[in-house]
């Protein structure tokens, strides 16, 4: 260990040794800092790029780790003349101060200059960060998501998610355009990086500050991905499939048509690798936004069916297009099919907190599930004039599910069985939805002036059949369900707003608002006992009822709006009603409730490109129509849910503050954020277990929840070893009350998860990432200090890419899984290492591969859950070792980038 450590240090003080560092500053004519420029230092003899970097706010620029050469060194910034200058150093000193370069203005200094000069890897017009995709080198059948890897500022997780100057990317676009809705994963791994011309990074203004001109300070981070001339005019995409042993599967494809007015494309596929095809991003995209999948206040994502544990199976098929048909007409419209069938055999081990005791429930169970969903969104957008703007969006979507579940229940009390519960049931659904919306924009030719107004409508019916057997034997009590359910509803829903903006200034507006919204609900569920195969209606049980959830709000906000700092403060004034009954009036709950919901918002730009964000804002979440009613679901054996009438909305406080930093100087990104949230009249579930151990969950409003929660990230390059590395740190604690058989159960919570990642910079002979993943949970209970927990998981992570001679490529993903054992009766640690080997072919067109997942047969299913009145550890069917021969051909154009090839060290 020792030799090896002298190695390593020896090895990396000959390294540093053999290094240079060179130092400058780029100015205008007028001795003024250019921030942003670009210096890009080349090797002479073959003009390949060996280092760059961009300037700092005052002008400077350093060039790490050079080595001993003949090099030139070319400046560029937009609107100057670039200018190229040969390195002239005797290489005496290990810091090289270079003299100030001076550039000239061009004489087009009013046009947009585009740089064509092939080593310019990135630059800066104004907020946006603009990448030459050429100069960062690519492997053959590379998607975007490979591209993005490569470029100074942008990481792209594991998961697929993007970071871009320390945010999060929320959406990706093509050449403008959407590409299959806001999901940023859609565009980045479907589309070819040969395609890719150049990468734009900006903060991208929502439609109502694009229109109206007036900035909020809202942005949302964007990368907008533009074509190469060739590829905007014709078709290309790609064919994947693969299949294996196990009866394994794999099969995606993708296929792409540009022109200058139409953008369409296709995507399609299908495994049973438990992969999955599309996302809830992707779902909530297709539905229109967030605010499509908010029903009464609430989210509802009642038709999106996500991968479960256990085996998955799944089919997807999707269309977008993107049509312009004059300068005044644009239409966007998506399709979507999604199907998954879930297989799940599972053991779980709960421990239960009852009132001075605990029981332990051991229950083996067996599911089976389908769903599948067809979703189709249109969006036409028309410009009446230039002051006047109109939107239509329509959304329909049709969803069906069916569900089987055979379960075995056993009750261990002190250590002694005290029972059991068998249960069998059988679920068959479907829903159909229909939600419309039109904006219509108008502005003043007296910029500021303007008004935007809302028009919602939603209709939703359902359509459930439930077969329910339950057999229920524990502490000498025997309780039989036998019954067929029925359950529909209809569902209305219709809304607007509107808001008008007055200027009083400059740089000061005044906005007033109002929005409207009424939910109806008219459900119905009719319990049908079994007795010799025949229906016999349980009137008890059976019921309809309705509800209807409406608000008025008014507002006002005044805005200050500047270039480097942004507040938006304001209130609003909220009357809600609820109104709920149960057949015609025997039962009913009908209250009014009115709340002041204050705002603040602050955005300051700090110098570079840094910035702090403060909120404060207010929101009222409605109880649902099932924590409402006094409704019994007795689907789950030895259990049952009631709703409580009494229920009042809860009203919750929140604060944030976050800072934000990108220095394209030193490439180092940080973001930091903290958030605070206090809720009045929150929404918990007060549970009750009796001497049967019969479990009765109800919902009640608490004055006591706290929350806040840290998250701090930090990346940077480490340039003496060609690394680079992110830390994030992530903490929350909560402080709440629980309840159990009416006596409140005050909980504490507090969970931590590291993160740290290494990666090489230099990718084009191997790719190396690694890493660990920290977590540990511990929660308290005040009334039962025995039932307290803390446990804790890690997750050491080793991915790497070999490219070798004759286009083979050898890839091997490799996690090591361990759990802690507190609390828990063993302590499983397992390790899942992927590997393949693929080759190209046909001129990189085709490449083949070789894959085996699970090589060493480890990997299982596993999770543990805390909640506030027990501890639950489950295993489940997993996916295990088996292995898949595959291939990859790529459909279109191929046609080979000319110029230089550049090398990126």
């Amino acid at each position: 260990m020792k030799i090896f450590l002298t190695f390593i240090v020896s090895l990396w003080a000959s390294y540093c040794i053999g290094q240079y560092k060179i130092t400058g500053s780029v100015v205008d004519q007028n001795n003024q800092a250019l921030t942003g420029a670009t210096v890009v230092l080349i090797e002479t003899s073959d003009s390949t790029m060996v280092e760059f970097c961009l300037t700092n706010n005052k002008g400077e620029f350093v060039l790490n780790d050079v080595s001993k050469g003949v090099y030139a060194i070319q400046l560029s910034f937009i609107s100057f003349e670039s200018q190229t200058v040969n390195l002239m150093t005797d290489w005496d000193e290990k810091d090289i101060q270079l003299d100030p370069f001076i550039l000239k203005e061009s004489s087009e200094v009013l046009k947009e200059i585009e740089v064509k000069a092939e080593h310019i890897p990135m630059g800066l017009r104004g907020d946006t960060i603009s990448y030459n995709a050429s100069a960062f080198k690519t492997r053959p059948n590379a998607t975007a998501e490979d591209l993005l890897k490569k470029l100074p500022g942008i990481e792209v997780a594991r998961d697929g998610s993007i970071k871009a100057m320390g945010k999060d990317v929320e959406q990706v676009l093509v050449d403008g355009k959407e590409f299959f809705g806001n999901d940023p994963k859609m565009a980045t791994k479907n589309l070819p990086a040969e395609a890719i011309d150049k990468v734009e990074v900006y903060d991208k203004q929502n439609e109502v500050e694009a229109f109206t001109g007036i900035d909020d300070g809202q942005e949302s981070q964007t990368i907008d991905l533009k074509l190469k001339e060739d590829h905007k005019n014709g078709g290309f995409g790609g064919l994947d499939i693969a299949r294996g042993s196990e009866n394994t599967y794999s099969a995606k494809a993708n296929y792409m048509r540009f022109s200058p007015k139409v953008q369409a494309s296709f995507l399609g596929a299908s495994n049973n690798i438990n992969n999955e095809t599309f996302t809830i991003n992707d779902y909530i995209s297709f539905m229109g936004g967030i605010g499509n999948v908010m029903s009464g206040g609430n989210l509802n994502f009642s038709d999106y069916q996500p991968l479960q544990n256990g085996i998955n199976e799944s089919t997807s098929i999707g269309s977008n297009l993107n049509w312009d048909i004059n300068a005044k007409v644009d239409i966007n419209a998506h399709y979507l099919f999604n199907e998954v069938n879930n297989d799940i055999q599972s053991n779980n081990s709960i421990t239960n907190l009852g009132e001075g005791f605990l029981f332990d429930q051991f229950t083996t169970s067996m599911n089976m599930r389908q769903n599948n969903s067809h979703k189709l969104s249109t969006k036409i957008k028309y410009k009446i004039n230039p002051l006047t703007h109109v939107n239509f969006k329509n959304i329909i979507s049709f969803s069906s599910r069916n569900s089987t579940n055979d379960a075995e229940v056993n009750y261990v009390l002190m250590n002694q069985n005290v029972g059991n519960s068998l249960s069998d049931f059988i679920s068959d659904g479907d829903e159909f939805s229909f939600a419309h919306q039109t904006t219509l924009k108008r502005k003043s030719k007296k910029k500021g002036r303007n008004w935007i107004s809302n028009f919602r409508l939603k209709k939703v019916t359902e359509d459930i059949f439930d077969n329910v057997f339950n057999s229920n034997q524990v502490q000498g009590q025997d309780i039989l369900i036998d019954q067929n359910q029925y359950y529909k509803n209809e569902l209305s829903q219709i809304g607007g707003d509107i808001n008008f903006t007055e200027p009083l200034g400059s740089n000061f507006y005044l906005s007033l608002s109002y929005a409207y919204d009424r939910s109806y609900d008219r459900p119905f569920r009719n319990f049908f006992d079994l007795e010799s195969g025949q229906e016999i209606l349980n009137k008890s049980l059976s019921s309809d009822y309705e509800r209807i959830y409406k608000y008025h709000v008014a507002g006002f906000n005044l805005k200050r709006n500047r270039k480097r700092l942004k507040i938006n403060v304001g209130t609003k004034y909220q009357w809600t009603a609820l109104y709920g009954s149960i057949n015609d009036g025997e039962f009913k709950t009908d209250q009014l409730f009115t709340n002041i919901l204050p705002y603040f918002n602050t955005n300051l730009k700090t110098k570079g490109r840094g910035s702090l964000d403060f909120t404060y804002n207010t929101n009222i979440i409605a109880p649902t129509l099932q924590q409402l009613l006094p409704l019994p679901n007795n689907t789950t054996p030895n259990f049952e849910f009631i709703g409580n009438p009494e229920l009042v909305p809860q009203y919750d406080h929140r604060l944030s503050l976050g800072y934000n930093l990108f220095d394209n100087f030193s490439l180092t990104s940080l973001f930091a954020n903290v958030r605070y949230t206090n809720s009045n009249n929150r929404i918990v579930y007060k549970n009750s277990i009796n001497d049967q151990l019969f479990r009765r969950s109800t919902p009640v409003n608490t004055d006591k929840y706290e929350d806040i929660n840290t998250y701090v990230s930090l990346s940077r390059p480490f340039r003496p070893l060609k690394l680079k590395y992110r830390l994030t740190i992530n903490y929350r604690y909560a402080d709440y009350n629980s309840f159990l058989n009416d006596l409140e159960s005050p909980v504490k919570e507090s969970s931590t998860n590291l993160k740290f990642s290494l990666r090489n910079k230099n990718t084009e002979h191997v790719y190396i990432e690694t890493g660990v993943d920290w977590s540990r949970t511990n929660q308290q209970f005040e009334i039962a200090d025995d039932l307290g927990q803390t446990f804790s998981s890690t997750n050491f992570f080793v991915d790497s890419d070999l490219y070798l001679p004759l286009g083979f490529t050898l890839t091997s993903k490799v996690n090591f899984n361990r759990f802690s054992s507190e609390g828990f009766n063993d302590q499983p640690n397992f390790i899942l290492w992927n590997a393949a080997i693929k080759k190209l072919l046909l001129k990189d067109k085709l490449e083949l591969r070789l894959e085996a997942f699970d090589i060493l047969n480890q990997n299982i299913g596993y999770r543990r859950v805390p909640t506030a009145t027990s501890i639950r550890e489950e295993s489940y069917n997993n996916l295990s070792q088996y292995f898949m021969f595959g291939l990859n051909y790529r459909i279109g154009n191929n046609k080979m980038d000319s110029g230089i090839q550049l090398d990126i060290q």
